[in-house]
Order: C-alpha cells, then sequence, then structure tokens
C-alpha cells in the first residue's frame, strides 16, 4: 500500500492516487489525521496503526509513502474549533516529522525541521548549494528559454543535455532528496523544487516503482 500525504483538494495528488489504484495507494489528507484511530509506538513504528482515507490500516501494511506538501495548514482542520487549529496544526506538523521519520519503508521526500517534503531551501540556499557542488546558477539577465528536468531516484527525466543531468544529480544529492525538479535556462540552474509536477505518466510509472523499490 502506498500513503500519498497531501492536501485534500491537491487536484494532482488525487490524479496520483487515481493512476497508482492497482497498488492500493490511497490520500492521507489533514482530515486523516484529526480522525480517531491512530497509533504510534515509537519503540516499534510497524505496530502503530495511520488513518488513510478514512480507513485505519496497519503501518506494516504501508509499502511506500509519497509526501507531497511542506506542512498541514491550520485552515485545513475543519473538524476543530476555529481557536484550536493553529496550536493542532503545530502538533500534527510535530507528529509527522516524527511517524515519517519513524517509517522504515520509502518515504519520499524524507522530512526535514522545516519541511515534510525535503528542505525548505529558499532561491538563496539552493543558490549556495550550487556554489557548494561547484555548479554555476544562472544571472537574472539570463533571458533563455527555461527547461524543467525532475530527478527521480537514479533518473532523470527531460534532459536535453549530459550537463543538465549531472547538475540535476548533483542539487538532489546536496539537498537530499529522491525527488526534484531543477529549472534550467541552458546547462545552468535557475530555480529547483521538491515537490515537482507529477502530471506525466512516465514518471509517475517511474517514481511508482522507485517506491515500490522496483527501479
Amino acid at each position: 500500500m502506498i500513503a500519498v500525504l497531501a492536501s485534500a483538494w491537491d487536484s494532482e495528488a488525487q490524479s496520483v492516487v487515481a493512476a497508482w489504484s492497482r497498488h492500493d495507494a490511497a490520500l492521507l489528507s489533514a482530515r486523516d489525521l484529526t480522525t480517531a484511530g491512530w497509533e504510534f509506538h515509537s519503540a516499534d513504528p510497524a505496530a502503530g496503526v495511520a488513518v488513510l482515507d478514512g480507513r485505519r490500516v496497519p503501518v506494516a501494511k504501508l509499502q511506500a509513502v509519497l509526501t507531497r506538501r511542506p506542512a498541514v495548514l491550520a485552515e485545513e482542520l475543519t473538524s476543530l474549533t476555529t481557536s484550536d487549529r493553529s496550536y493542532a496544526a503545530a502538533e500534527i506538523n510535530a507528529f509527522l516529522v516524527a511517524w515519517l521519520t519513524s517509517l522504515r519503508c520509502k518515504v519520499v521526500n524524507r522530512p526535514t525541521a522545516t519541511s515534510l517534503c525535503g528542505p525548505a531551501w529558499d532561491a538563496i540556499h539552493w543558490r549556495s548549494a550550487a556554489a557548494a557542488a561547484g555548479v554555476d546558477w544562472t544571472g537574472e539577465n539570463d533571458h533563455t528559454a527555461m527547461e524543467r528536468v525532475v530527478v527521480c531516484g537514479s533518473h532523470c527525466f527531460f534532459t536535453t543535455t549530459a550537463k543538465q543531468r549531472a547538475v540535476a544529480r548533483v542539487l538532489a544529492r546536496a539537498a537530499g532528496v529522491d525527488l526534484l525538479s531543477v529549472s534550467f535556462r541552458g546547462d545552468r540552474p535557475c530555480s529547483a523544487c521538491v515537490s515537482p509536477p507529477l502530471d506525466d505518466p512516465e514518471v509517475r510509472e517511474f517514481l511508482v516503482s522507485h517506491l515500490l523499490g522496483a527501479a
């Protein structure tokens, strides 16, 4: 079973869940996170229980988790009293970091202290990471058309040059993520995102194979 941690209003996440139906994929939404039935055993995480799409699921049945959000927002917790939502959101995010970190199955991307889906780096941090790896970032005056490359595990999609492939992999390693999109102007990166679009069927199929350990 694959859990997709995303907003209930994320149409792309819903599309991914539908595309992976044969793998018993299920959406893990904010509503699930406020539904009774969760069990978390820090000493034995596999003995716990999660709530996915309204169903109680033994954590031992989880084969993989795809995270598609940096945080759960207070505004999503509509089942709670308004005055309680901010505190509850903070507690839920802290719990998710602990829960996702404890899972022994594949988690893409794994959480950090600042984001549920990998590092919450701004443009300056990405530029600094690139510089530390010896990668030249494009300047603001570069008006070359942009191309987006998606790194998924060991594979790079949509590259047009070997340099793009190499740079995209370097940035993914620097960020410690399995899934990353990097926008290029020519061979020089200009932006990066740890939650790239998953609208391409080939990327989706490779990603699910990566999650399940088949790629």
